[in-house]
């Protein structure tokens, strides 16, 4: 749901969030609630900040039931890049925490007040520091695990240790329900939003480098320049073989090779994507340059 526009930036609001103000309010804690709401309004804005002076355009900035996403459009995100961004959200939490701390102790009479502005600061920059997408720490991790494998699975690795964190809350949430007969939705919620959320980034594993390549179609629209990637695949390659082969953050075109390794053709990435489109993935790159050559 959207809020309001700020610069090409969209402030959007989850709708299980209306939810978890409606309980608050009922509940009495709705002076918490906007504490730890402030609280992610400074931790989602570092990103966003990190971000754009990187050179990356922050699409939009979504608060959701039990924490927020800075969703980023343009070029693909590099390792280093994700890794600053990413850890911006736990720093910015962190330098809050130190600021409150020093506001409390000079002025102790405001204490009570902050004490849960501090202590909500000080666990969300922990809690976001675990190595497990969707958190920050994942995102981390995942741009660390890029320097020794491919992205899809860095990112699979980050996702599946984000799935068994998040079934052990619920799992655990349970057993406190069903064998001690205490009941903590609040902790139910998490573990099943973590891990949905979790699910969510494996499954886009696949097609996180097509996602990206499609996206850079938005910046260069805006003026940027891309760099060219050569690449030289047989004629009999399947598409998504060669797919693989490409770079998410360059123009890649591919020259098809026969046996003898004479080039028979040339193919853009845009070509190879529409033949992967129409084609499917196992269609030989060869059959691409009789398409075209039929056009």
């Amino acid at each position: 749901m959207k809020l309001f526009q700020l610069g090409n930036t969209q402030i959007r609001l989850h709708p299980g969030l209306l939810l978890v103000l409606v309980g608050a309010t009922i509940l009495g804690l709705l002076w918490r609630l906007l504490q730890a709401l402030s609280a992610l309004v400074l931790h989602e804005i570092s990103h966003g900040i990190i971000a754009a002076s990187m050179g990356y355009r922050v699409d939009n900035v979504e608060f959701l039931p039990f924490g927020g996403v800075a969703r980023l459009n343009g070029h693909p995100i590099s390792p280093k890049a994700e890794f600053c961004i990413a850890a911006a959200g736990p720093l910015c939490s962190l330098v809050v925490a130190g600021a409150v701390s020093l506001t409390i102790m000079f002025l102790p009479i405001l204490g009570e007040r902050l004490d849960y502005f501090l202590n909500f600061n000080i666990a969300l920059a922990l809690f976001n520091l675990l190595p497990f997408l969707p958190l920050d720490g994942g995102r981390m991790f995942r741009a660390f695990l890029l320097r020794f494998m491919k992205p899809y699975f860095a990112t699979a690795v980050a996702s599946w240790l984000g799935i068994i964190f998040g079934a052990g809350i619920t799992l655990f949430s349970l057993y406190l329900l069903l064998f001690l007969s205490i009941l903590n939705p609040f902790l139910l919620l998490m573990g099943v939003f973590l891990l949905a959320a979790a699910v969510r980034e494996l499954c886009a594993a696949p097609q996180a480098k097509l996602s990206s390549m499609l996206r850079r179609k938005d910046a260069f629209v805006h003026g940027e320049a891309l760099q060219i990637k050569n690449a030289a695949v047989r004629a009999n390659m399947p598409c998504g073989l060669a797919l693989s082969q490409l770079s998410a953050a360059k123009y890649n075109l591919l020259f098809v090779l026969d046996e003898q390794m004479k080039v028979i053709g040339q193919l853009d990435e845009v070509e190879l994507l529409e033949g992967i489109a129409r084609n499917g993935h196992e269609a030989p790159v060869a059959s691409l340059l009789k398409k075209r050559a039929a056009c």
